[in-house]
């Protein structure tokens, strides 16, 4: 830049303050400025938990490049950290709206031996086919597992169909006596759509080598009872969850008196090994008892 010319270095400082605009945001500023987590530290220690959390409207646009940084970063220090502790569960939420990354498309293939489970998240696929026109269909065909939500869009529901696949309906025919084979879509694009519909809380998991499942997305503050989990004090229950909630902490609450335990005594000839323990007992005496002279005998059996 010393050596380039006015017109030249002007343009390339522009670009500069282009692409490191979001550097100029105070909290992004003051988080960048220190930090005390190395980025090998997600590779080597399974204490360990990074987030960045943001708006989506900031994550699709000016803080688009910070996301597309961290994500690159943290996978070219997994690849080169060789120490390994386990698998590190990458969530990128929003994945199209950071743009294109170049290194997506190389991580993908070899995450998971540098020990990373990348999970990636998109509304629908038309999203990715504006974000990577020729290879959009990589990240669900060579997943391990895509699991697809409620959706309306029509190409989801489209591609879905496609990746399910069709089967065959075999028929004997009764007078001639031979088979009749009909191929059909496992799930046309209509019946994709109708499972799908938001509100159902199903959803679809197509897996790698083997069959899709069809399940439930129950929340857990519906499936699970109240002793499970914490109420939430931003949300409120229904009032059966609020009354057996509780039920269950009036009861949780109540003291109960401990058994009290009974110390076994032992009697032994041997003097104990700590002469600091020894207590001398008063000799108890029986006023009441009648001496025994030592002749107390009968004088017919002496």
């Amino acid at each position: 830049m010393a050596s380039a010319s006015e017109d030249t270095g002007g343009n390339v400082r522009s670009t500069l303050q282009e692409q490191t605009k979001w550097l100029d945001i105070p909290a992004v500023r003051k988080i960048l400025y220190k930090t005390t987590l190395p980025l090998n530290d997600l590779k080597t220690r399974d204490d360990i938990v990074l987030s960045l959390t943001a708006p989506i409207l900031s994550i699709r646009e000016e803080l688009a490049p910070f996301c597309w940084l961290l994500t690159n970063m943290t996978a070219y220090t997994f690849e080169y950290e060789k120490k390994r502790n386990g698998q590190c569960l990458t969530i990128i939420d929003e994945l199209p709206s950071q743009g294109h990354n170049d290194t997506f498309e190389v991580m993908l293939a070899v995450a998971r031996s540098y020990g990373q489970t990348v999970l990636g998240i998109s509304q629908n696929v038309e999203l990715m086919k504006k974000v990577y026109p020729k290879t959009w269909a990589t990240f669900s065909g060579e997943a391990d597992a895509v699991f697809w939500m409620a959706t309306n869009h029509n190409d989801t529901a489209g591609h879905l169909s496609q990746i399910l696949g069709k089967k065959s309906h075999v028929r004997r025919d009764r007078y001639a006596g031979h088979k009749l084979y009909r191929e059909v879509s496992v799930m046309d694009a209509d019946q994709v759509k109708r499972f799908l519909t938001p509100g159902s809380n199903n959803l679809i998991v197509t897996r790698a080598g083997l069959r899709a499942l069809k399940l439930k997305n129950e929340p857990y503050y519906k499936a699970l009872p109240v002793w499970k989990y914490a109420a939430d004090p931003e949300h409120k229950e229904t009032f059966l969850r609020r009354f057996t909630r509780g039920f269950f902490d009036h009861h949780s609450n109540t003291h109960v008196i401990p058994k009290q335990t009974v110390q076994a005594e032992t009697v032994s000839d041997q003097p104990p090994k700590n002469p600091g323990n020894i207590i001398n007992e008063p000799e108890i005496t029986n006023e009441k008892a009648i001496p025994v002279p030592e002749n107390s005998q009968p004088e017919n059996r002496r």
